[in-house]
């Protein structure tokens, strides 16, 4: 029997590639393309070297675990402490869950399949074989995450937020997003991502009328139009998304905004808010930062 180092190298990749990728999209983790295929290709070089026989002591489940971690940390580094080991029980939840189907798979169409120092290859796989277990795991992984996440975990993520601003404050919806970890890139204050239509009764008439006019990709044309006592509460905020480096948000500082919370309102100050005229969802309005919930904060006893 032949073991061809490169076939074994690309499936393992590409597995690795779906594993990763499925984690982020259970754990909440803001997927970043580059980091995940450099983690695949990490894990793929650590199966083929199972195979020799110096790579025997990898076959070790404690050097298992790590090898896990290290694919982990390349591809989602930094991460707060107490998530880490969810993220590693969901990365060998979802591993399990593809190489289930793929064995599936194989013994629906008869493949045969052999073990080679605890490396699991098989005689007549194929390429199809692979990325239909990987299809099937973003199909159904999509289907029933998205439907566990709405009606179970999302709610207990969203709470109200009230915002404070030169006497005025108005209150929305807002969730704790994982992958939100936008700062002010001078005070490094955490950024909240609201939707502009929600925090209109918060700004002034004369800033609506020029955010109403102009297209959100223009705003940053308007900086000089603003009234001087904005000019001081304003802030340019980079930002980069998935097919998007080098954005530019507007965002201003409020006074505070307190989070309702069970354990009582919390104060949150400095921290500044980032506006966008694209609806973020039905049940809320804005993006919360981690930090702002699980940071330290003042807490009142009463939000005036």
């Amino acid at each position: 029997m032949y073991v061809y180092a490169d076939i074994l190298v690309a499936l393992n990749w590409m597995m690795n590639t779906a594993i990763l990728i499925g984690t982020s999209k259970i754990a909440g983790i803001t997927p970043r393309p580059v980091r995940i295929a450099i983690s695949a290709g990490a894990g793929a070089l650590a199966s083929l070297l199972m195979l020799l026989p110096q790579g025997v002591f990898l076959n070790s489940p404690w050097v298992k675990v790590m090898l896990s971690l290290v694919m982990l940390c390349i591809a989602f580094y930094p991460l707060p402490t107490h998530r880490w080991p969810v993220t590693l029980a969901v990365f060998y939840l979802t591993s399990f869950t593809l190489g289930g189907l793929v064995l599936a798979l194989l013994y629906f169409f008869d493949a045969s399949s052999y073990l080679t120092n605890g490396v699991f290859h098989m005689q007549h796989a194929s390429w199809f074989t692979f990325l239909s277990a990987a299809l099937i795991l973003c199909g159904i992984g999509h289907w029933t995450w998205g439907r566990l996440s709405k009606r179970l975990w999302q709610p207990k993520l969203i709470i109200p937020v009230r915002i404070y601003l030169a006497g005025r404050n108005v209150q929305i919806a807002a969730l704790i997003d994982s992958g939100n970890c936008l700062k002010e890139p001078i005070s490094h204050a955490p950024v909240v991502i609201a939707e502009y239509a929600a925090l209109k009764p918060l700004l002034s008439p004369e800033v609506c009328a020029l955010l109403d006019k102009t297209a959100e990709e223009s705003w940053l044309e308007l900086l000089h139009t603003f009234p001087p006592d904005w000019l001081s509460r304003l802030h340019i905020i980079p930002y980069s998304s998935l097919g998007r480096k080098g954005g530019l948000i507007i965002g201003f500082r409020p006074d505070y905004l307190v989070l309702e919370q069970p354990n009582g309102p919390k104060q949150c100050t400095p921290v500044i808010i980032g506006l966008s005229k694209r609806k973020l969802a039905d049940d809320y309005r804005a993006l919360l930062h981690p930090e702002l919930v699980h940071g330290e904060s003042k807490r009142k006893k009463e939000a005036s």
